[in-house]
């Protein structure tokens, strides 16, 4: 069996947790968590997972936001492990707040984390993804209760655009993308 290079995005949180664990698990590929740089809890996730018997389990520092921040992760990535087969675009984040008290910042903030990232990633492994002829992605995206719960102004709107960026990729990449519920562990 062909070992495969899977990156998970936000894979420190608790859902990339157990997408981690889970693809460790199944088939023994490296898989690599990302998170902030200088991310204060790294080694210690890292440890706790290894500790579990998940040594195919590495970290890779990247603020998937940021274009540039997600070329230099992916570049490290291919270099130290391999090219990466398999995205999950997990990242995620809520700024609990109703609209009209929302800073101008917190809402470019989950936006950006929550729906460019995704772009950011992608368009940095689906090059190699098509002439490997092989790659899988992922997109985490929520529940229609969640998109339209009260104090969830940017994070109900970033998950439903990026339910529909998956709809379209379903359709440039001749059916290969489709959508799965996921609870949170």
């Amino acid at each position: 069996m062909t070992k495969r290079v899977a990156l998970v995005t936000g894979g420190m949180g608790g859902i990339g947790t157990a997408i981690c664990r889970r693809l460790a698990s199944a088939n023994g590929s490296a898989v690599v968590a990302n998170c902030l740089p200088e991310y204060a809890h790294k080694d210690s996730w890292l440890e706790k997972v290894r500790a579990e018997g998940f040594d195919n389990v590495y970290a890779a520092e990247g603020d998937v936001a940021n274009f540039e921040s997600v070329g230099d992760m992916v570049k490290r990535i291919e270099s130290d492990i391999g090219p990466v087969d398999i995205l999950v675009n997990n990242a995620g984040i809520v700024r609990d707040n109703m609209l009209h008290k929302m800073s101008p910042g917190d809402w470019i903030e989950v936006i950006n984390t929550n729906l460019n990232s995704a772009f950011n990633v992608t368009k940095h492994v689906v090059d190699g993804m098509c002439t490997r002829g092989w790659g899988r992605i992922v997109n985490i995206v929520t529940s229609h209760f969640t998109m339209v719960m009260d104090r969830f102004s940017p994070y109900g709107p970033s998950k439903a655009a990026l339910e529909a960026a998956l709809a379209a990729q379903h359709l440039e990449q001749a059916g290969t993308a489709s959508p799965s519920p996921v609870q949170q562990p």
